[in-house]
């Protein structure tokens, strides 16, 4: 069975997001969410999917600054990271706890929670046809 483009994305342009994530995780994640099965929906989290679309690197990459320009400091003192970098480490460790807290199932109740109950319902008919 094949990803389904038009449920990746409406406009045509997503295939990437599909391939990144992978056929047999998109679908079971796109069917069993929207479905109401048991499915891996409720152990993927949302940290697992931005890394498969973004990658694991971190949003911050040290260049050490500190070491350059007219007020630069011998490699001698650079030998943990700086506060700048050590902030930002913070700070990624952060997101990356937030999102891996919440599963894709949480996601989607939520959602439909914030459309009153609805969104899911919606889903459910645009994946079987009548949104055509």
């Amino acid at each position: 069975m094949g990803t389904n483009p038009q449920l990746v994305d409406p406009e045509g342009t997503g295939q990437q997001f599909a391939d990144s994530l992978g056929t047999q995780a998109f679908q079971h994640l796109s069917v069993g969410a929207v479905c109401g099965e048991r499915s891996p929906a409720v152990s993927l989290t949302v940290l697992e999917v931005v890394q498969a679309i973004d990658g694991t690197e971190p949003a911050y990459r040290c260049t050490e600054i500190r070491q350059r320009g007219p007020l630069a400091v011998p490699a001698g003192q650079c030998e943990r990271p700086c506060a700048i970098a050590r902030a930002m480490a913070a700070a990624q460790e952060a997101w990356y706890r937030a999102l891996a807290a919440v599963s894709i199932a949480d996601l989607a109740a939520a959602i439909d929670a914030d459309s009153d109950g609805t969104a899911m319902e919606d889903v459910r008919r645009w994946l079987a046809g009548s949104h055509r």
